[in-house]
């Protein structure tokens, strides 16, 4: 009895648990908002508060370049915008459990995108133009960011501040 007991013990698997208490927080009132850098000239004119909104998200986790898992927040939900223009944290987010990943985030994406399970790469290749040319909608403006570095989720490491570069900016000529 003690034989197959120990034997049923050897198969046992470790199995990554899921869990639902990760946040990631964003800002897009950085400097990395602007092209300008630290050269700004007299007269250059901040992002106006509808230009650092953010409607909607999806929030897509990698394995190196290979798809995980993915959120969408639609702008139905809303975000905790906190007491500052421009920064807003998701909760509540289920990711895998001690596995590095990159986050990869796109802030006000098209209404009818469809980011789920693709790659990295090929992602990112989608996202670069602003889909309505026509009308300048500042609150729609596109917004993308990602870990620097693959990040772990974990017990001691909850949540991850991703900072988001605006795609799009209205040119007064």
């Amino acid at each position: 009895v003690a034989v197959i007991m120990f034997t049923a013990c050897s198969e046992e698997t470790t199995v990554s648990p899921e869990v639902d208490d990760f946040s990631i927080s964003f800002s897009v009132n950085d400097p990395q908002i602007t092209k300008a850098g630290t050269d700004i000239a007299d007269g250059y004119e901040w992002a106006t508060v509808d230009e650092v909104s953010v409607q909607r998200c999806f929030i897509g986790f990698y394995d190196g370049d290979t798809y995980v898992t993915s959120i969408n927040v639609p702008e139905e939900k809303p975000f905790d915008a906190g007491s500052a223009v421009g920064k807003y944290t998701v909760s509540g987010i289920k990711v895998p459990y001690n596995k590095p990943l990159t986050v990869f985030m796109i802030a006000n994406q098209p209404m009818d995108a469809s980011y789920e399970n693709l790659n990295l790469s090929v992602l990112k290749e989608q996202v670069v133009a602003y889909n309505n040319a026509t009308e300048f909608i500042p609150s729609e403006l596109i917004k993308v960011g990602q870990t620097d570095t693959p990040f772990t989720f974990n017990a001691d490491h909850k949540s991850v501040i991703i900072p988001l570069k605006q795609l799009a900016a209205k040119v007064k000529l």
